[in-house]
């Protein structure tokens, strides 16, 4: 068996996605589910399982502490895990996110986004 051929089916079978949600005056622009290369195939393994990286903006005028949310779940619909990324962005700014999921969830099919004001520091 190639196993340059398995290394890669495993990183290109990222889990789908089952939902976006923004609040108000918040957007979620492009985004990706990045899955590192694994061992086998790279010099070193990835200090995380997988990672989602995107932009959001701030759409109204004010300043706002913006949290990103990662839930992913099984194929029957149960969560896994929920992970995050925080920002803080002013009135029209748009910004990077990049949440890295750092448990291993072997059974993951799908993941939601959300973004949300939080009101975290």
């Amino acid at each position: 068996m190639d196993e340059r051929i398995e290394c890669g089916a495993k990183v290109n079978n990222p889990p789908r996605l089952s939902y976006v949600s923004s609040g108000e005056g918040l957007e979620l622009g492009s985004h990706a589910f990045l899955r590192p290369l694994p061992p086998c195939c790279a010099q070193i393994a990835s200090p995380y399982w997988a990672r989602i990286i995107g932009a959001v903006s701030n759409t109204g005028g004010r300043e706002v502490l913006v949290k990103v949310i990662a839930t992913l779940f099984d194929e029957e619909g149960r969560t896994l895990g929920t992970h995050f990324d925080f920002m803080a962005l002013d009135g029209g700014e748009k910004s990077e996110f990049d949440i890295k999921i750092t448990s291993f969830y072997d059974h993951a099919y799908a993941y939601g986004l959300e973004v949300t004001e939080s009101g975290d520091i």
